[in-house]
């Protein structure tokens, strides 16, 4: 399938949407090519589109800058915050912390991606998911096809695209540019995870400083993976004695 051929395909499935109903409702990371690629799609279509973020830790300067580039760019967006259900899981397992929190309340994402549903009325609700993102998400996408909407109503208008593809259609029509927290590699999404925290470290030592408030042990992220990393270097080392 051409780029042309996708684009048009993903043009029929929000039209499909937005036949239905004039409030298109996302899940939005701020900073991710996805997201940003698909908010300026659904923005030309829709009367409104809200825009739900799932945060991390609240308030990063670094995510902050992306949520109000997109506020002030299109008129149309408003954002909507939330904790992550992963975060919630952390507490509960005591993941980067002095202690879990056995009694935490979790919850999965299938069972928040309803409940965002049933509070803004919508039977409908945009993610930005890809099948190149990984074999299970290509597997479960390819269950959906052509209109890649899944029984539960979560639509996939980028199903078939890959990542050069977003980041070109970022790049032809002037959008932010995305986050990218390991040099080369595109990104997953911020979390207590090696490459995420440097990045912080080197570029907002603010936002790092507020994520080792919300998660104390986080640096040890850092430290494991420089310790493996050394024990690869010392093994090579000697197998090439």
């Amino acid at each position: 399938m051409t780029t042309a051929q996708k684009v048009a395909q993903t043009d029929s499935i929000i039209r499909r949407i937005r036949e239905k109903s004039g409030t298109a409702v996302m899940f939005h990371s701020a900073n991710g090519k996805d997201s940003i690629a698909l908010l300026d799609m659904l923005t030309k279509e829709f009367t409104e589109v809200i825009c739900i973020f799932m945060y991390f830790v609240d308030g990063l300067r670094h995510i902050e800058t992306y949520i109000n580039w997109a506020s002030k760019h299109y008129p149309n967006v408003r954002f909507v915050k939330v904790e992550h259900p992963g975060v919630k899981m952390y507490r509960k397992l005591g993941l980067f912390l002095p202690k879990a929190n056995p009694e935490e309340e979790t919850i999965k994402l299938g069972e928040l991606e309803q409940a965002m549903m049933k509070y803004f009325k919508v039977e409908h609700i945009f993610s930005g998911m890809k099948g190149v993102d990984g074999f299970q998400k290509r597997m479960r996408l390819k269950m959906w096809k052509p209109w890649y909407t899944s029984p539960k109503g979560m639509v996939y208008p980028l199903a078939v695209w890959t990542n050069k593809e977003v980041l070109n259609y970022i790049r032809q029509h002037d959008l932010i540019q995305p986050t990218t927290y390991e040099e080369g590699k595109v990104s997953q999404g911020i979390g207590c995870d090696y490459h995420t925290l440097t990045y912080l470290q080197r570029n907002y030592p603010d936002d790092y400083r507020r994520v080792l408030q919300a998660f104390p042990h986080a640096e040890m992220a850092i430290y494991d993976y420089e310790r493996k990393q050394n024990q690869a270097k010392r093994e090579k080392a000697g197998r090439a004695k």
